[in-house]
């Protein structure tokens, strides 16, 4: 699958930007079948100006897709994150800030104690943003946002892992269990697609937490 990438100066949806063309390789079609892969592909990659910053340290790895999750809204709020990896050295003064061991953990200027959990840190992110509004414009759109994070959370990302983890080699390929999470998957994917039936995003006429949350589970 090849997506074009745009280059943009402001937080906008891609329109006329300068484009550069790169690969997407799947082990299967299926999500290329769904109109919003391709559409949050180039979301995700449509990066805000990083010209404000907020220094911020994380605790964990770079490389798995909730920390990826955290980088990308950083990129958009205006935080520079540094993340540092858990090792046998570090883990007990790790563990003092985030006393339930749970990775990614951002450490805050309001406490000692860090945030925890991928959707509560890019909650944060996003109250605190110093670029791009991306909670919504009212009570009723945050509360729009959260239920799409919990969705995305709770239903699609356990469906996509179950469907890709063979593929990935992270678990035995079985072919019962395949067919159930590959029907799942397009199930909510039908379900996603719908409500972005002439809509640009999935709260509102802005881009939010909830767009880049999906993007990541895709």
């Amino acid at each position: 699958i090849t997506v074009k990438k745009f280059h943009t100066a402001h937080n906008s949806f891609p329109s006329q930007q300068t484009q550069k063309t790169f690969t997407i390789s799947h082990t299967q079609l299926l999500f290329s079948q769904s109109r919003i892969h391709l559409a949050y592909i180039i979301l995700i990659l449509n990066l805000a100006d990083n010209s404000q910053q907020t220094q911020m340290k994380v605790w964990g790895s770079t490389s798995n897709q909730r920390s990826k999750k955290i980088q990308v809204v950083a990129a958009y709020t205006g935080h520079e994150l540094t993340f540092t990896e858990v090792d046998e050295n570090n883990r007990k003064d790790v563990l003092k800030k985030a006393p339930n061991g749970f990775l990614p953990a951002l450490e805050v200027p309001e406490g000692p104690i860090a945030i925890s959990e991928s959707n509560a840190i890019i909650r944060y992110l996003a109250r605190n943003s110093k670029g791009a509004k991306l909670y919504g414009k009212s009570a009723f759109e945050e509360a729009q946002i959260n239920q799409w994070l919990d969705w995305a959370l709770t239903e699609l990302e356990p469906a996509v892992l179950a469907f890709a983890a063979p593929y990935l080699g992270y678990a035995p390929f079985v072919k019962e269990s395949n067919a159930k999470a590959t029907e799942e998957t397009k199930n909510w994917l039908t379900i996603l697609n719908n409500h972005l039936n002439n809509r640009k995003f999935l709260v509102g006429d802005e881009l939010s937490i909830a767009d880049l949350s999906l993007a990541s589970a895709l």
